[in-house]
């Protein structure tokens, strides 16, 4: 009797251990991946990230955003200078106005193929961005956004790209190498402002119109095809492009900006294919301020020596 009491007592002992080891499992937290952790101060709304505090940022600097988000709103992680690498979420959509303005650790970016626009200043001086790729889906990139990434190498847009901002790799000292999107009609105000290091640029066969010191500074450029449908050129456009060697303006040139080419100090040949001098948008007794030879088609030198502006290029010498 003793011997079945001992029996019971020891059966109900073991059942309470499995219990307690079980109820401890329970409570053992899963590890989380690195940079993925939410705190319950990061905030997002039906699929929009709002709010993302410095202090949530790891010692490593990388952050993984939630699949869920869609969009980044304005902001978010404005001079959040730890901040490193992000992962972004496979559906994101938008990346809003400063978003990652002022992080200047950021050293890469690359955006996922569903992101279809990107708000002013989204990358504004993020000066250790070096390397940056987008997806087929952008549509709209807007003012600055990527203005003074001073690291930033070569960038390559997709062809449905059409809403451009100005100033768009302004102060981008190391970039080399820009394909520009197919549909783009205008390139505009300052794109390429004091990009000293860029080489290859490819502008898309649809551009009609380039703004005012789109090319300001491009020291290294040493020659550009303008594509055949392009019909206003800004003021000082090339301005400041001191390896120029030739241009070629096409025949759909109607009209131009004053000091188009200040400061092209190897710029020894200029080809005008319109038989018809083009306009200058300001009337001044000097508005190209060039001075050596032009070259320009056939049966057209008389009307090119008697326009002003033109008739300041010495020699004007017709296509054979």
């Amino acid at each position: 009797m003793r011997k079945s009491t001992l029996s019971r007592l020891l059966i109900v002992l073991m059942g309470l251990s499995l219990l307690t080891l079980g109820a401890c499992r329970e409570k053992e937290p899963d590890i989380p991946v690195p940079g993925s952790i939410i705190s319950p101060d990061i905030i997002i709304e039906n699929g929009v990230l709002k709010k993302w505090p410095n202090y949530d940022v790891p010692v490593s600097g990388i952050i993984t955003i939630p699949e869920s988000v869609v969009a980044i709103d304005n902001g978010v992680f404005t001079n959040y200078k730890d901040l490193k690498k992000v992962n972004f979420p496979s559906g994101l959509k938008t990346i809003g106005a400063n978003a990652f303005k002022g992080c200047t650790a950021l050293a890469s970016a690359a955006l996922p193929e569903t992101l279809q626009s990107i708000g002013e200043q989204a990358f504004y001086d993020c000066t250790k961005l070096k390397t940056l790729t987008v997806g087929t889906q952008l549509t709209a990139v807007g003012n600055s956004t990527f203005e003074n990434c001073s690291t930033l190498q070569q960038v390559e847009f997709p062809a449905g790209t059409t809403t451009f901002g100005k100033r768009m790799f302004a102060g981008c000292k190391s970039l080399k190498k820009v394909v520009l999107p197919d549909l783009l009609t205008t390139l505009p105000q300052s794109t390429f402002f004091n990009c000293y290091q860029l080489t290859e640029v490819t502008l898309p066969s649809k551009l009609v119109h380039i703004e005012g010191v789109a090319f300001w500074q491009c020291q290294s450029l040493k020659q550009i095809t303008l594509p055949s449908q392009l019909q206003h050129i800004g003021s000082g456009v090339f301005a400041g492009c001191s390896s120029l060697l030739s241009l070629s303006l096409p025949a759909s040139v109607q009209k131009m900006g004053e000091s188009l080419f200040n400061g092209c100090d190897h710029l020894e040949s200029v080809t005008c294919l319109s038989p018809n001098p083009p306009s200058f948008t300001q009337d001044t007794a000097d508005p190209l301020k060039y001075y050596r030879q032009l070259t320009v088609p056939a049966g057209s030198k008389a009307r090119y020596a008697a326009a002003t502006g033109w008739n300041r290029c010495n020699p004007i010498v017709e296509a054979q």
